[in-house]
């Protein structure tokens, strides 16, 4: 004869294998975060006092961002963006990210430096509105291609200022 209690811990079960699965997302996505070869930063939209100057926190940078804006992350997160880094240029930026939240259209913006200074690279974004309301930014470091387009124009200039001597000796005939 056999008295016992039999317990169904079927629920119990599915909670925990839910938790492991939501647990195993997030170290994907914390992993994939942290290790892509891109910058990412989160910002979360703060209302200004005065119309056009709203501004964004910045609430996450992986160690790519750290990297490009030359400071520990942080030194950075929880800093308002236009407070920290004020040679950004407004009102182009504040408007791009005004409308990615307002839109959630997601955008590009031009290489930029977050601080003009010969160290800091020119940094080209996709920014987008992530389902939280925040807004993303992914930063490529385009310093190379920037001053490669810097110089050809440079050289295209100097060719252009530069006197004419006629057509070279190749260049007279048919092809």
């Amino acid at each position: 004869v056999w008295n016992g209690i039999i317990l169904d811990i079927t629920d119990r079960k599915r909670a925990e294998d839910a938790l492991k699965k939501t647990q195993l997302k997030e170290v994907r996505y914390h992993s994939f975060f942290e290790n892509t070869c891109n910058g990412v930063l989160i910002y979360e939209y703060v209302p200004g006092s005065d119309p056009g100057k709203d501004d964004y926190i910045i609430k996450d940078v992986n160690r790519v961002t750290a990297s490009l804006l030359r400071m520990p992350k942080e030194e950075i997160v929880g800093k308002r963006l236009f407070e920290e880094f004020p040679e950004l240029p407004d009102p182009e930026i504040r408007d791009l990210l005004r409308r990615v939240l307002i839109t959630e259209q997601p955008e590009f913006v031009a290489p930029l430096k977050y601080r003009y200074r010969e160290d800091f690279p020119w940094i080209y974004h996709y920014v987008f509105k992530l389902p939280s309301g925040e807004i993303a930014s992914f930063m490529i470091d385009v310093t190379d291609v920037v001053k490669e387009n810097r110089d050809a124009n440079r050289q295209v200039l100097s060719r252009q200022a530069s006197p004419r001597a006629g057509p070279s000796p190749r260049s007279r005939g048919s092809f």
